[in-house]
């Protein structure tokens, strides 16, 4: 075999060989590539189901945040109508029974006011009667005792001066004036007995009165002890009522709080379920870091690869000519290869805002979650 031989040969099995790496270099980039692609590409899947997800549950918490409060605030509009309706019912209520109470009281008064006036001006009529028959009965008791008395000191006059002139007729007048004497002393007596009669009548008549006096006095007073017990009943309803009253404020209290808590339970439900997938998101960013490590460590042994390809490229360059134009060609690869891990950096970069904007949007979350006010992306960027 000649040296030109054994020089073409050799020539031949070099570029064999460099085309075989080439081709096999470019055979794993594009590999490598495809597969930073289809990594590259589920996480991006991962990250729009994790924003499906966090836009669904931000939806919701929003949804269940909107019902509880309208909810809520239903039940304390229910709760302040019962309080007043039941305040304006109890108040009508009392102002009812006090109303009654007093009409009873006045009625009473009236009636009491009434019967007094009748004992009273029929006391005085009584009194009057008897004052007046009592002075009637004793001016002609009285005038009458006057009359026989001085009938009887005439008579004892003219006895007496008759006594000496007509001694035969003293006897006979003497009997006569006796008689009359005796006659006036009985009518005298008579007189006494019916001033004691009409005294003792009036006494009579006095304790009839201070009798029917004391029978309005009971009246007077079973009237004030059933005005006391009917105000006692209607005291009696109103603490019925009222005790009712509260008992309906305590249920609906008991009712409100029930709602309350199942309504922060829910809450807190939503919270975990937000707290769960923050967590998930942190573990996806997690994977997502790790991977994108591995990718960069990958791109930069490809760009060492492709460096050793360029110094190999350029140590042939001086061997001939064709293999300096597959060499050109192989740059050119090389180059949109470059482009490529450009575009592959600046998916990376997009990455890393998609993930900082999960990350806002979950603060975000937790802050509607929490009640805190939530900060801006602005805000957070100048701070």
């Amino acid at each position: 075999m000649s040296v030109s031989t054994t020089l073409s040969f050799n020539k031949s099995l070099n570029e064999t060989t460099t085309r075989s790496k080439l081709d096999t270099l470019q055979s794993a980039t594009q590999d490598l590539i495809d597969q930073k692609d289809e990594e590259i590409r589920r996480l991006n899947e991962q990250i729009d189901e994790a924003e499906r997800t966090l836009y669904a549950l931000d939806k919701e918490a929003k949804e269940n945040a909107s019902t509880l409060e309208e909810e809520i605030a239903t039940l304390e509009n229910q709760l302040s109508q019962a309080k007043a309706d039941s305040e304006t019912e109890l108040q009508q209520i009392r102002l009812k029974n006090a109303q009654e109470i007093e009409n009873l009281k006045a009625k009473q008064q009236q009636e009491l006011d009434s019967l007094r006036e009748e004992l009273e001006e029929a006391l005085k009529q009584s009194e009057e009667i008897a004052a007046t028959k009592q002075r009637e009965l004793r001016t002609q008791r009285e005038s009458e005792l006057r009359k026989l008395q001085d009938q009887l000191r005439e008579a004892r006059e003219k006895t007496a001066e008759s006594t000496l002139a007509a001694a035969e007729q003293c006897d006979v007048r003497l009997k006569r004036a006796r008689a009359i004497a005796d006659e006036y002393a009985s009518r005298v007596e008579t007189l006494e007995a019916e001033l004691a009669r009409l005294t003792e009548q009036r006494r009579t008549e006095m304790e009839e009165a201070t009798k029917a006096i004391e029978s309005a006095s009971e009246a007077l007073d079973n009237r004030e002890r059933e005005t006391r017990e009917a105000a006692e009943k209607l005291r009696r309803d109103l603490d019925a009522k009222e005790k009712e009253h509260n008992m309906r404020v305590a249920e609906l209290k008991a009712q409100f709080a029930e709602e309350k808590a199942a309504l922060e339970e829910e809450l807190k439900q939503v919270t975990e379920e937000a707290h769960s997938l923050e967590a998930q998101y942190a573990q996806i960013e997690r994977q997502n870091k790790t991977q994108l490590q591995a990718t960069i460590k990958d791109i930069e042994q490809l760009r060492s690869a492709v460096e050793e390809s360029k110094r190999a490229n350029e140590e042939e360059k001086s061997k001939e000519a064709e293999r300096r134009a597959y060499l050109r060609k192989v740059q050119k690869e090389n180059a949109a290869l470059e482009q490529e891990l450009a575009f592959v950096e600046a998916e990376i970069l997009r990455l890393k805002a998609d993930n900082s904007e999960l990350r806002e949007e979950l603060q975000r979350l937790d802050a509607l979650a929490y009640g805190n006010k939530p900060v801006s992306p602005r805000k957070k960027k100048s701070q």
